[in-house]
């Protein structure tokens, strides 16, 4: 039994981090080990998004992070 019992993996969802994100899972699968995915977003918003909406701050903020996760979804659906 390996001694990895968890891989972390971070990604951008961008195509260049596929790379990484499936040598990750390789590597997981020949240990035995599972795979946590992660994405970082950021927890404040560029000045011309802020500048030009109605909508509260924290409010823009929730619906990046919405969008993040489904993006995050999207890739591991469409890739793993």
């Amino acid at each position: 039994m390996s001694e990895y019992k968890t891989i972390l993996i971070a990604t951008d969802l961008s195509d260049p981090s596929l790379s990484a994100v499936e040598h990750g899972v390789a590597l997981a699968e020949r240990l035995g080990s599972r795979v946590i995915l992660t994405y970082v977003m950021e927890d404040r918003l560029p000045p011309m998004i802020l500048a030009h909406s109605a909508l509260p701050t924290d409010e823009l903020l929730e619906q990046h992070r919405k969008h993040a996760e489904k993006a995050l979804d999207e890739f591991v659906e469409r890739h793993l």
